[in-house]
Order: C-alpha cells, then sequence, then structure tokens
C-alpha cells in the first residue's frame, strides 16, 4: 500500500511523518495502532480522500469549505478525483501483484 500511494502522488512517506503521527496520535478511549499505519491513515486522509488545490480553486483560499453552488461543483469533482486515484492505486496494486514484484 505505501509503495502503491508513493508512486501514485509521487511523494515518498517518510519517517518525519510517522514521528509527528506518533505525537499528535490521540490514544484516548481508542485502540493504540502502529506508527506506520497511523502514518499512513493520515497520508491517505490528507492526501487520497481530499486535495488543497480543488479546495483552493473553489474558495480562493477565503474560508475552510466552499458553500452556495460552488459546494456542489466542488464535491463532484473532489469525487471524480477521489474516484481516479483510488482505481489507478488498484490497478496498479494488481499489476505489481501479478507481476510478483509484492
Amino acid at each position: 500500500l505505501r509503495i502503491g500511494l508513493e508512486t501514485l502522488l509521487g511523494e515518498q512517506i517518510s519517517r518525519v511523518r510517522q514521528a509527528t503521527a506518533k505525537k499528535s496520535k490521540e490514544t484516548k478511549g481508542k485502540k493504540k495502532t502502529s506508527g506506520m499505519r497511523s502514518v499512513l491513515k493520515n497520508f491517505i486522509l490528507t492526501r487520497v480522500l481530499s486535495d488543497p488545490e480543488t479546495l483552493r480553486k473553489y474558495t480562493k483560499g477565503r474560508c475552510g469549505t466552499p458553500s452556495g453552488r460552488f459546494e456542489k461543483k466542488y464535491q463532484t469533482e473532489l469525487r471524480a478525483l477521489i474516484l481516479t486515484r483510488l482505481l489507478i492505486l488498484v490497478v496498479f496494486l494488481d499489476k505489481a501483484k501479478t507481476a510478483n514484484v509484492l
């Protein structure tokens, strides 16, 4: 999964992110997770399931979330982007598995 995410987004998931995630991890009432697992979870939430460029396009940096007519356009574009990313990730991991790379 890590290799697929790094390839898909062209960004390295480093140990620095892991250290940051350990410091900011909430353990109150929650089950503890391993360091790399929490790093991957955070990376997926911030980089795969959201897109700062698309958000900036519809808010012009003025607010946290678009509203009104821009909200529907934003959600439609974000859904298409997420679907594309997930399908590319699945195809990449499937090809790697069939080629015995993973």
